[in-house]
């Protein structure tokens, strides 16, 4: 069988680094399935760096978001370069939490943007998606519960929201040739959460 890259994607707040992405881990572990977990911009050393970079709020002040993206794609190419493609190649399935979707959405204003995505994914393309919705009360409430935004990116009116998710489904259909993408209702108990991704997993592996 060979091994996939899945990557965990979607709206702010819907569990996609503290739930979804272990849930998925953890469920091929079980398995006795070799896989590994990372996190894009939040991984490697290299990584972690340019995203304490990315998200500061002095740096964004000065920087243009073509710069920032710039930042993201660098951490990206690495990662994929250093861990990615290594443990592929290795018949590890790697599941990421987010991915270049992340950064077609935010930096939607980049110059050369798709140049830019093209080269950080250095020919790699996920295998399967799950993508996280919420609607916005429930994203309203989650983002009150964890005492508001913690970086520039977080925290959002409505209309921005709903642009921002419009982005995605405009990603993810530009895409389609190369990922496959399962929607997942995060707004939903975790039950059902857990039983959509066990029926999607089930199928993929």
């Amino acid at each position: 069988m060979k091994a996939k890259l899945i990557t965990v994607d979607g709206m702010d707040c819907t569990g996609k680094s503290t739930i979804v992405t272990p849930y998925i881990y953890n469920w091929f572990r079980e398995r006795d399935i070799p896989a590994i977990q990372v996190a894009d911009l939040n991984y490697t050393p290299y990584g972690k760096e340019l995203r304490e970079i990315f998200l500061s709020n002095t740096h964004c002040k000065t920087a243009d978001i073509t710069s920032l993206v710039m930042l993201s794609c660098s951490a990206r190419r690495e990662l994929i370069q250093s861990v990615v493609r290594p443990a592929l190649e290795a018949g590890k399935h790697v599941i990421c939490d987010r991915f270049t979707s992340t950064t077609f959405v935010f930096g939607n204003k980049a110059n050369q943007l798709k140049t830019l995505l093209d080269l950080s994914q250095d020919g790699l393309h996920p295998d399967h998606t799950v993508f996280l919705s919420l609607n916005y009360p429930d994203y309203l409430k989650r983002i009150s519960a964890k005492g508001g935004p913690t970086d520039q990116f977080e925290g959002s009116t409505e209309e921005v929201f709903n642009a921002r998710l419009a982005k995605y489904h405009e990603y993810f259909e530009l895409n389609q040739k190369h990922t496959a993408v399962s929607h997942v209702d995060s707004s939903k108990p975790l039950d059902f959460v857990y039983r959509e991704l066990d029926q999607l997993l089930q199928h993929l592996h």
